[in-house]
C-alpha cells in the first residue's frame, strides 16, 4: 500500500504522487509500451487525478486515476465514508454498462473490476483511502494488473 503524502495545489507534487502512485515501469509491465503522463492534478475537493496516454505503436489507450484520501473522503461534499465512496464509484458503471463488478482478490481491502469494454473501471478500498481507475483499450489482464500495479508499495 502507498503512503501518499498530503495533497496540495503544486502541480510539480501532483506529478510527483501521480509517478509514486503509478510508476512509468510498473504501467508499462502492466499495460505495455509508449504511455506518457497526460494530466497531473489536485481539484479543489483534493482529489488528486493521474492520467497516462497511448497512441501509436500498441494502440491508443489510456488509465485515469483519482485517488481520495481519509481526508477528502470525509468532506461534506462527498460520501463520508471509505463504503460509501466505493459503491458510489463502482455501482453506476455496472449499472450503465450492464456488466457486473469482478472482485479483484488480494488488492488493498476489497478491489473489484467491471469489465465493460472498451472502458474497464476499477475501484480499490485501501486503508488510506480510495482509488478509482478508469482505462480503455486495455484487455481485463491489462486492467487487472494496473490495479494491482495501483495498489502495491
Amino acid at each position: 500500500m502507498i503512503a501518499l503524502a498530503p495533497m496540495t495545489t503544486n502541480a510539480q507534487t501532483a506529478d510527483a504522487t501521480c509517478a509514486r502512485m503509478l510508476p512509468a515501469a510498473k504501467l508499462q509491465a502492466a499495460a505495455g509500451v509508449g504511455f506518457e503522463p497526460a494530466d497531473a492534478r489536485v481539484e479543489k475537493s483534493g482529489e488528486l487525478g493521474c492520467a497516462w496516454m497511448r497512441r501509436g505503436d500498441g494502440g491508443f489507450a489510456t488509465v485515469s486515476v483519482q485517488y481520495y484520501d481519509k481526508k477528502t473522503i470525509a468532506r461534506p461534499d462527498n460520501a463520508g465514508s471509505a463504503d460509501e465512496l466505493y459503491e458510489n464509484i463502482i455501482t453506476p458503471h455496472e449499472q450503465t454498462s450492464r456488466a457486473k463488478r469482478e472482485a479483484i482478490a488480494g488488492v488493498g481491502k476489497r478491489a473489484a473490476l467491471v469489465p465493460a469494454d472498451p472502458q474497464r473501471l476499477v475501484a480499490i478500498q485501501r486503508d488510506d483511502g480510495v482509488v478509482r481507475i478508469v482505462m480503455n483499450n486495455l484487455t481485463k489482464v491489462q486492467a487487472i494488473a494496473v490495479a494491482k500495479a495501483v495498489a502495491a508499495p
